[in-house]
């Protein structure tokens, strides 16, 4: 999430911005005032709509998660999936990272919570490339309120 703040009106607006592994912006939603909840754009979002659809496009993963006794590797499909932080509702195709009672609760809880955190910093290293190839974005931007 970016906020974007309109000097002429003292607005706060939101951008909630989709972002692959390849730090690509993937899907913007733009133009929500900055005190409406991340859950709540969401949830009226384009990408909401599509997003099952559009992941049914990428293939499963494998994923080693463990060995038998004998020596052979255990392994599990993972689906595609959206990595979002706690305010997002945990679904199947939406992976949260975990609330602080539950990472006081459990070391591997923790551990998880940690890689997952790690991997989100694609999204604040997009903004900074994006700040980066156009100047324009490292100040405030103004706009029109009645044209967002």
């Amino acid at each position: 999430m970016y906020k974007v703040l309109s000097p002429a009106k003292d607005l706060l607006l939101t951008l909630l911005a989709m972002v692959d592994y390849k730090k690509r912006f993937v899907d913007l939603e733009i133009g929500w005032p900055g005190s409406v909840g991340d859950g709540r754009i969401w949830s009226c979002s384009t990408l909401k709509k599509v997003y099952k659809a559009w992941l049914s496009q990428v293939p499963m993963t494998s994923l080693a998660t463990g060995s038998h006794p004998d020596g052979n590797e255990i392994s599990e499909e993972i689906p595609p999936f959206i990595l979002a932080d706690s305010a997002y509702s945990n679904t199947r195709h939406m992976v949260t990272t975990y609330k602080t009672t539950e990472i006081l609760a459990s070391p591997f809880v923790r551990e998880l919570n940690k890689k997952l955190g790690g991997a989100r910093y694609h999204v604040e290293n997009a903004f900074g490339i994006l700040k980066q190839r156009f100047q324009i974005f490292k100040q405030v931007l103004e706009c029109s309120h009645k044209d967002v």
